[in-house]
């Protein structure tokens, strides 16, 4: 800026003062003169002037860092005689601003809200439109998401002025911009005015940037019906929603508003793009179509495929199956997956024979080996929706097959072959359960009886169902994989007996999912519940809760149950804070390797990794927890612990 006619000084300079003395008369008696420039630089308030028609004196260096006006030079004049005059005052002010302009404040945003940044509004600490310069690469988004910036100008709006002020960032001061956009929606799926759309395919919604998710609020249904079950999971560094839910009705016109969805940066929800709508209405199918997905209603369905993954169990390679003998095949699954394809392949999957297509997903199949000698057989399952295959997996190594070995002339032949692992007996054998002291004696024992333990896990040739003898002396039956699998990895604790023997065993209670593993629920109910110890169920209150204790994809986690087992547990009280952790949960705190788990409100810690797999406890069910819950220590694990085992065999 100026004043008068005087350009000011600025940053960096030292002014030379002079002074004209043929103004004051007495050109050529002067003997000194001293100028006064602490208006300039503080302390240079004595500075000797040459002995010349024009004298002049030079600042000791750079000016102070001052903004303000009206500073003036004053003189001291002394003749040849010692005849003092002044302080005489220039009749000339100056402006000095040596004080760099800075930026109070430096924000970004989608001026047309189209989801894109196109505007970037900086704030200085004075003037600097005339002189405006800046490079776009030393200015960063703070949000990985939001667009790069491209070559800045300054915007028509700012008025023009005549000081000149060149802004130089320097590439040890790069500038973050903070976000001043509001989210936009982007896209939906279904998208608005959608027909035909599967009453069970899950919705998403995807945002231009990362969401609160805590803050994440939409509704539903408009004048449709709503489903209920509804559950939404969060991907993609939060900026994908997915709202799982129950079945919709058919020819249902279904509306979804999204009224909350703030990002990290305290931006409000704007609306959305032009490309995509809020609310979004579409029109479910009509009754009579392929229904898929109608049994599951906690993880991703067949619309959404891209969190939906299958995994072998067995056979998964290695080892020898009977030729003729029935073994399960078995699997575990990520999101929902509700038909199949199984097949086994003779060459290593260079081609494959189908066994089922397209049936029912219940976690095993029961696989009749064929007659015959092989050592490249591998086993193959699919996730499909009938139109495609979405996910697949097949044996990590190839397994044999061979012909079972000819019964001795002197020993009695079965009525039954024996299937895979089967116990060599005949089918009269009497069968001793070592339950302890004493022993509790199902038949007359003679020398080769077989003996079974409580905790052994058994099958029958031709029941395909598995079961595990208790403490009471009953086999108990696993009433599907899922609770199986919440024990075990693998089948490959299963013994098979002849089937008079297995019948020989009395039938006692089903088992209930191993306390800490699966959430459960029943498909009427959306209600989900930890399992702790005896089957007992603990309500989880709301989604905060299910995030904190089982993490962002609780609800992959959840297992219905059948209505016909439900009976089998017993309603507890629901689970109380967010600082308390179901019996029998597994977990690990943030950064450590060292795992416990809880039992009767205190943790154990497992002293290695083998104590960890001897009570069959599995890494998929491991929790990783805050330091927010404290616990008292009890024992530490080492090799097998009853205790933790008693869960499968207390009758």
């Amino acid at each position: 800026r100026r004043h008068g006619n005087v350009r000011p000084f600025k940053n960096g300079n030292s002014p030379v003062l002079t002074w004209n003395p043929t103004t004051s008369g007495e050109s050529d008696t002067i003997a000194s003169a001293s100028f006064d420039g602490s208006s300039f630089k503080s302390g240079d308030t004595a500075l000797s002037g040459s002995l010349a028609t024009n004298w002049t004196a030079s600042l000791s260096g750079a000016m102070d860092l001052q903004d303000d006006t009206s500073n003036a030079v004053t003189v001291t004049v002394v003749d040849n005689v010692g005849n003092s005059t002044g302080p005489t005052t220039s009749s000339t002010t100056y402006t000095i601003d040596t004080v760099l302009p800075t930026i109070s404040t430096a924000v970004y945003q989608d001026n047309n809200g189209n989801g894109i940044v196109d505007r970037v509004v900086l704030t200085f600490s004075e003037d600097v439109s005339s002189g405006f310069s800046a490079d776009k690469d030393e200015w960063t988004f703070p949000t990985a998401s939001e667009l790069t910036l491209t070559a800045p100008t300054l915007d028509a709006s700012v008025t023009n002025s005549t000081t000149t002020v060149t802004i130089a960032v320097g590439a040890d001061a790069n500038q973050t911009l903070t976000d001043d956009a509001g989210p936009l929606l982007l896209s939906s799926d279904p998208s608005d005015a959608e027909q035909n759309v599967s009453r069970n395919d899950a919705v998403t919604m995807t945002f231009s940037e990362p969401i609160v998710t805590a803050s994440f609020a939409y509704t539903c249904c408009g004048t449709g019906t709503d489903p209920g079950s509804r559950a939404v999971t969060w991907s993609s560094n939060d900026t994908v929603a997915t709202v799982a839910h129950a079945q919709f009705q058919s020819s249902n016109d279904i509306t979804l508003t999204v009224t909350d969805a703030p990002d990290g940066a305290s931006n409000t929800f704007v609306g959305a793009v032009a490309a995509a709508a809020n609310p979004f209405t579409f029109t479910t199918a009509a009754a009579g179509g392929v229904v898929v997905g109608v049994n599951d209603t906690a993880g991703p369905t067949s619309g959404s495929t891209s969190n939906q993954t299958i995994t072998l169990v067995s056979p998964n390679g290695g080892g020898t199956y009977t030729a003729g003998s029935s073994t399960p095949i078995a699997w575990t699954q990520r999101g929902r997956i509700d038909m199949v394809n199984v097949a086994y392949s003779l060459d290593n999957g260079a081609t494959w024979t189908i066994l089922a297509s397209g049936i029912r997903n219940l976690g095993s199949y029961l696989w009749t080996l064929p007659d015959i000698v092989a050592d490249r057989v591998r086993i193959r399952v699919q996730g499909t929706d009938l139109a495609s295959v979405y996910t697949e997996d097949s044996s990590d190594s190839a397994f044999s097959i061979v012909k079972a070995p000819v019964a001795s002339q002197t020993a009695p032949e079965p009525s039954l072959p024996p299937a895979d692992n089967a116990v060599a007996v005949d089918t009269k054998t009497p069968i001793i359960l070592e339950l302890g002291e004493p022993v509790v004696e199902v038949d007359t024992p003679r020398e080769e009886a077989l003996k079974l333990a409580v905790g052994d896990v058994l099958r029958g040739v031709t029941d395909p169902a598995v079961y595990v003898i208790r403490s009471d002396g009953k086999r108990a039956v696993f009433p599907d994989s899922e609770t199986y699998f919440s024990y075990f990895d693998s089948f490959d604790h299963v013994v098979t007996i002849n089937d008079d023997q297995l019948r020989k065993l009395p039938l006692g209670k089903r088992v209930t999912v191993r306390p800490g593993t699966w959430l459960v629920k029943i498909q009427s109910d959306p209600r989900v519940y930890a399992v702790e110890d005896g089957g007992l169920l603990r309500h989880v209150p709301n989604e905060d809760t299910a995030r904190f204790l089982y993490g962002d994809t609780w609800n992959s986690q959840v297992r219905d149950v059948n209505v016909a087992f439900f009976k089998d547990y017993r309603i507890g009280e629901p689970l109380p804070s967010n600082t308390y952790l179901p019996e029998g949960t597994v977990f690990s705190y943030e950064e450590s390797p060292q795992l416990y788990v809880v039992q009767n409100r205190i943790r154990r810690l497992f002293l290695d990794a083998e104590a960890f797999a001897l009570n069959h406890f599995q890494d998929r069910f491991v929790r990783n927890i805050s330091l927010l819950f404290e616990f008292e220590d009890g024992e530490p694990i080492q090799g097998i612990d009853q205790d933790l085992l008693d869960a499968l065999i207390r009758s």
